[in-house]
């Protein structure tokens, strides 16, 4: 397949290239389809050492494929006016393809700590909040990782976590143990379902994993903590399903109202409205890896990072997630975990 894609050979008629690019893309992308489907069904079904090296091996690899392609798409940009040679070709391709993945892995392991500072009326007290969003537990990332996020958080000593989601990967079969360092933490932990965690094998796989943990699953209901309502939404991709769920709950004001929803798609004056006065979410990864940057800004309200209403009252907060989706990878994004400090105005 390389030999193809950096030959310039002038014997060759281009009719004749195209054709056999076609059919070696069409094989190739048949033999990938079939080992991913083969992997991800041993992955769910078996869940021990072997099943994760296998399911890393194919993750790289989607992620080498991907640059691979687009830096593909340059040297045939750049071969369509200069006739290149085929050692062209492994430097505009295979170099950097392989670069970009490098960097991107070692990226991802990074935890990297963001701080947010936040005014808003009602907090008399000052309040700690650990956000933590996108884990996807699995094959990637397991109780080794949980452990070194819940070794992070002791030292941050939050008044107490948020999980918005995505917690799962859906790719693994679920254990207590995935999640059982959790329980080293002294405060209390909250978790609403993503749309990762939905597609697992039903909620029963999602409890019994948690079951073990000081986890508490908010579906759709109201907490109390801290002096703060907690409001914790579900994740559906029903049209008008969050509009529907809120308007059921008797959202209380008499302390300050915090709403954990997976989806950063409610309007910041809208949560102000409804007198929210903070949404943490998470969904976006950031992008995760450049070029998906601009379909995530494309298609959410809200990208990363603080937002505010008009007026300033009400914020949404998009975190970049604690884990990966897809490729272990991350380019033009980061692996983070936030501290927001929250004090009266």
């Amino acid at each position: 397949g390389f030999c193809f894609f950096f030959s310039s050979r002038r014997r060759h008629t281009r009719q004749r290239s195209v054709s056999w690019a076609r059919r070696c893309v069409q094989e190739t992308a048949l033999y990938i389809a079939l080992v991913t489907v083969m992997i991800e069904i041993y992955a769910r079904f078996f869940s021990h050492i072997l099943s994760r090296i296998l399911y890393y091996i194919m993750a790289v690899w989607w992620g080498f494929l991907i640059y691979f392609l687009m830096f593909s798409a340059v040297y045939y940009a750049i071969n369509a006016f200069y006739s290149l040679e085929p050692l062209y070709g492994l430097l505009i391709v295979v170099a950097p393809s392989f670069l970009f993945c490098l960097y991107g892995i070692i990226n991802a392991w990074k935890i990297h700590v963001e701080f947010v500072n936040l005014k808003i009326a009602g907090f008399h007290v000052p309040l700690r909040i650990l956000h933590l969003s996108d884990l996807h537990l699995g094959p990637i990332y397991h109780k080794e990782y949980v452990s070194k996020i819940v070794d992070e958080i002791g030292r941050l000593d939050p008044d107490f976590v948020v999980i918005t989601g995505d917690l799962f990967d859906g790719s693994l079969k679920l254990t207590p143990d995935m999640v059982e360092p959790f329980n080293k933490l002294s405060t209390n932990i909250y978790f609403v379902m993503g749309n990762h965690d939905a597609m697992v094998s039903g909620l029963d796989e999602v409890v019994y994993a948690l079951s073990k943990t000081k986890i508490v699953l908010l579906q759709n209901e109201i907490r109390e903590c801290k002096n703060v309502n907690l409001i914790g939404i579900d994740y559906s991709t029903k049209s008008g399903y969050y509009q529907n769920q809120i308007g059921m709950l008797s959202i209380r004001q008499n302390k300050p109202n915090i709403l954990l929803y997976h989806v950063p798609n409610v309007h910041a004056d809208e949560l102000e409205a409804e007198n929210i006065c903070l949404h943490l979410a998470g969904h976006t990864h950031g992008g995760q890896m450049f070029p998906f940057h601009i379909q995530a800004w494309l298609i959410s309200k809200y990208f990363k990072g603080l937002y505010q209403s008009t007026s300033g009252k009400s914020f949404v907060y998009v975190s970049e997630g604690a884990g990966t989706a897809g490729p272990p990878m991350r380019i033009l994004s980061k692996t983070a975990i936030t501290l927001i400090t929250i004090s009266s105005q």
